[in-house]
């Protein structure tokens, strides 16, 4: 049986008039079952917002409250979706690399995959 849960990255939500990046969290629904393998949510929740004012001034708003409530609101749906045995629909969820250690990383072979990836790039 799988569970929802939220995850978490950085994204890059613009750049400063100077030309360095907006880094920001960025939010989404991930489920797993017990032997660690995992899908993740088409949907993101950005925790910052980007904009620029009437001079063209950058700034960035903190919207992060806003985005956690939405991202463990539809975990929630999800995990209720899960108990009553609901399908989930395929065209809204990509399968993600199993959980670290977990058993399902260990028969996918994980760790050798990311080896030839970064070894392949010399």
């Amino acid at each position: 049986m799988f569970k929802a849960d939220i995850g978490s990255d950085l994204f890059e939500a613009g750049v400063t008039e100077e030309g360095f990046p907006i880094i920001g969290p960025l939010y989404y629904v991930i489920i797993e079952n017990a032997k660690g393998r995992r899908f993740r949510h088409f949907m993101n929740f950005k925790g910052i917002r980007v904009d620029a004012d009437e001079y063209g001034m950058v700034y960035a708003s903190n919207v992060h409250n806003e985005a956690i409530v939405k991202v463990l609101d539809l975990a929630k749906k999800v995990n209720e979706a899960l108990v009553m045995g609901l399908k989930l629909d395929e065209e809204r969820w990509t399968e993600i690399d199993p959980a670290y250690g977990s058993a399902e990383y260990i028969s996918q072979g994980i760790e050798e995959q990311h080896w030839m990836m970064e070894n392949e790039s010399y």
